[in-house]
């Protein structure tokens, strides 16, 4: 008897076993005396078909049978379906523009409207994790275990937080590791959204409305991970050359991906950050920001910027999200205006179709 190692994509839970289970039976139903059947392997990294017939060309077909029930099973699964949820990641390629600082007061201010929110922090320095009261060194797991592991389910790395209709998928510095011991996996873009696909398709869940994705400023597997899991998109800038510099990165970030991998994402926004309307510079630049935006895609710029004060430097030291720590603040008002928009424009009117449904690159500023 020869084993034939068939597939190892996108093979990460029972549910895929069962299903290739099924695949086994349909080939060997169609090819008389054959004898299929799959498993995983040991490190369950894979899934393993074992074909037994005398023929070598016979076992040649059905494997050649097996990989075309695959591929379009696959396709079927890679599509996404979230269950109407919407996954919005957080990214741009340069940090110190108030990505974390955004993703968690975003979060807190949808989570004060009544919706179910999760906040995944998939930044290795954990900013998020530490913002939302939670040590990275005290976890009962290791982050990049969801990436890593097939076996280990999202519900395992969410807990519970403070704040009312808002859960945590903590972060530590273990998740860079992930972007070494997936250089050479298959499918390894993947790994994020087949989790979350995984688990909104299982009965008695938690279901959420919005997953918010605080992304590492870097172009490296867990970025791409986030992008290609994400149904929406918010890109926060600084009103400067260097920042803006940075989204046209993310824009060849996104064309790379639509040449080869097709993902699904919408543009949502662009929110300024950390702006401060007293320097002439960052005036300037969110004018021509604002102007080049609204012409070649429309109303993509978030209507309130967020600005700097000194309250959002005493928020991050307390470890507290500033619409909490400071409610009465200017940036809190701004999240909270930010947060209207981001319900506005997905659950209440329809929003102008998105650049990357059209395979074109985030808007160049400069």
């Amino acid at each position: 008897m020869k084993k034939i190692l068939v597939s190892s994509f996108f093979h990460a839970d029972t549910t895929d076993l069962d299903r290739c289970k099924e695949i086994a039976a349909s080939v060997q139903a169609i090819i008389s005396g054959l004898k299929l059947t799959c498993f995983l392997s040991e490190n369950a990294s894979q899934v393993v078909f074992h074909c037994d017939h005398p023929d070598t060309l016979t076992r040649s077909s059905a494997v050649m049978l097996v990989q075309q029930f695959l591929r379009h099973h696959l396709d079927e699964i890679d599509k996404i379906n979230y269950d109407n949820m919407r996954v919005i990641a957080i990214a741009n390629e340069k940090g110190g523009v108030a990505k974390t600082t955004s993703c968690i007061n975003l979060a807190v201010c949808l989570a004060m409207r009544e919706r179910k929110v999760l906040l995944i922090d998939f930044d290795a320095q954990a900013n998020a994790t530490l913002g939302l009261g939670y040590s990275p060194f005290e976890l009962g797991f290791h982050p990049d275990e969801l990436l890593t592991d097939p076996l280990f389910p999202l519900h395992k790395a969410i807990v519970p937080t403070d704040i009312p209709h808002l859960d945590l998928v903590p972060s530590s510095p273990t998740l860079h590791e992930a972007n070494l011991t997936l250089v050479r996996a298959i499918g390894r873009e993947l790994k994020l959204r087949n989790k979350l696909t995984s688990y909104f398709a299982k009965p008695n869940i938690t279901k959420y409305d919005y997953v918010l994705v605080d992304s590492p400023p870097a172009a490296d597997i867990l970025t791409l991970n986030v992008l290609m899991a994400a149904t929406h998109l918010i890109v926060p800038v600084q009103a400067s050359y260097y920042s803006l510099s940075a989204m046209g990165r993310l824009s060849s970030t996104m064309d790379s991906l639509f040449e080869s991998l097709e993902p699904r994402i919408q543009l949502l926004g662009i929110l300024v950050t950390m702006y401060n309307k007293s320097i002439p510079a960052q005036r300037a630049v969110l004018e021509i920001l604002q102007e080049k935006v609204n012409r070649q895609y429309g109303p993509f710029l978030f209507s309130a910027p967020i600005g700097h004060s000194k309250t959002m430097n005493e928020s991050e030291v307390a470890q507290r999200p500033i619409v909490i720590s400071h409610p009465g603040s200017a940036a809190a008002e701004a999240y909270h205006k930010v947060a209207e928009d981001i319900i506005q424009r997905i659950e209440e009117e329809p929003f102008p179709i998105s650049v990357f449904d059209q395979k074109e690159a985030l808007p160049w500023a400069i």
